[in-house]
């Protein structure tokens, strides 16, 4: 059996709280590497979209859906999936950092043991590995020692990722990764990320129309409409920043609304 080219197929899919939809209808596929950006005004139910690909909408009040999202050819919402696995293999990034306040080391060998790995050289290792990729092993020293809290903003949101990486996830998303830091470290982001989608899927929220111009490959444009945010258009990045089918994909790249 060929192996599909997505490691995301999402049909028909509608999301609500409590009465108020907040998606309406949407399907989309997202590729197994690369990075994917998802854009649109605020309140149309990009971040809603990314939160349902991990099931973290499992801890929301009167959250609902309709429709189907099949992760590696399984439906994430059937009855049995097995949840944890699936965070396991589909992390996320927040727009502000999220470290636990204990070491470095421990924020990165926590997730490590409670999947099961017990060897310390294993967790020694892993934890080295993910410290390199995202470039802290030569910027972090005392890593037992040093608290995850006293890092700069973008160090801990590339310890965020580390963290994530520990499990070798198939999918890294991201809700708005760069926005609450200073240009620099947001560039040190981009490029991690860049770098990451070479191997992996990597799904971006985000409001920077530069940023989703630089480090996309293919971008999926929200908007509301008739107060229900709706997929738009999707393509590859220079197709919707340079000749977008849908109207209103172009008055937005065009910064004529949103």
């Amino acid at each position: 059996m060929t192996t599909s080219p997505n490691i995301f197929e999402i049909n028909n899919f509608s999301a609500s709280y409590r009465d108020a939809e907040a998606l309406n209808d949407v399907s989309l596929n997202i590729p197994r590497r690369g990075i994917m950006s998802i854009i649109g005004p605020s309140g149309c139910g990009k971040s809603t979209l990314l939160n349902s690909l991990n099931r973290i909408t499992d801890l929301t009040p009167d959250f609902s859906h309709r429709g189907d999202v099949h992760f590696d050819g399984q439906n994430i919402y059937q009855r049995d999936f097995d949840v944890v696995n699936l965070r396991k293999n589909v992390g996320l990034i927040f727009q502000k950092p999220n470290p636990f306040p204990f070491s470095v080391y421990k924020n990165l060998s926590l997730p490590l043991k409670e999947h099961g790995m017990r060897n310390r050289k294993e967790i020694e290792s892993t934890v080295n590995e993910s410290m390199k990729i995202v470039g802290l092993l030569d910027e972090v020293s005392n890593i037992r020692r040093r608290n995850a809290t006293e890092l700069s903003g973008g160090q801990q949101q590339r310890l965020c990722i580390a963290r994530t990486l520990t499990l070798k996830p198939k999918v890294l998303l991201c809700d708005e990764p760069c926005s609450a830091l200073d240009p620099v470290s947001g560039k040190k982001i981009e490029d991690l990320l860049v770098r990451l989608g070479k191997e992996i899927s990597v799904v971006v929220v985000t409001h920077n129309l530069a940023q989703a111009k630089r480090i996309s490959d293919c971008v999926a444009f929200f908007c509301m409409v008739e107060g229900v945010g709706k997929l738009i258009e999707k393509g590859d990045t220079q197709k919707i920043f340079n000749a977008a089918q849908h109207h209103m994909t172009r008055e937005y790249v065009d910064g004529s609304f949103g």
